[in-house]
């Protein structure tokens, strides 16, 4: 997922910058609508995949008999239900950064990572029920990397 938003992201965001500093504005807009909605589309075809191919995928990356209901509860919230907002999170911080918002960005990221390490323990031993602490840890990370696409908006408006 890092590798899809990250053709989208610092590839469209390169783009971007390069036609801010030519002056066409309207031209970066379309870049920035494209690589929102390209990481949008490309990520939905990886998580239904993903969910398709789910057990086949994860034997094949090393998960036993013992551990595939652990790794296909984590893969379910983290990849399938989390994918999009999760590469959207860093298409977008890599939009801000190069629209000139750095800090912005940063602080978006930083936060999202802040609140899943306050979220974890609460979705592992407060929230769900024993025997789903990988269940509460990936639901963590989903909401966490939602935050950050839900609070935070793509400056696409030079």
């Amino acid at each position: 997922m890092n590798a899809l938003s990250n053709l989208f992201g610092i590839g469209g965001g390169s783009l971007i910058s390069r036609l801010l500093g030519q002056e066409k504005g309207e031209e970066a807009k379309k870049v920035c609508s494209f690589s929102f909605y390209g990481t949008i589309a490309v990520t939905s075809v990886y998580c239904l995949a993903s969910f398709i191919f789910m057990e086949p995928l994860l034997r094949l990356l090393g998960a036993s008999d013992n551990t595939l209901g652990y790794a296909s509860a984590y893969t379910l919230w983290g990849v399938v239900i989390g994918g999009i907002p999760s590469t959207l999170s860093m298409t977008m911080a890599h939009s801000l950064r190069s629209e000139g918002y750095a800090k912005q960005a940063s602080f978006g990221l930083g936060m999202g990572g802040v609140l899943n390490m306050i979220l974890d323990p609460l979705f592992m031993f407060v929230i769900l029920k024993p025997g789903l602490e990988v269940t509460g840890a990936a639901v963590a990370t989903m909401i966490s990397n939602e935050w950050y696409c839900f609070c935070r908006t793509v400056h696409c408006d030079f």
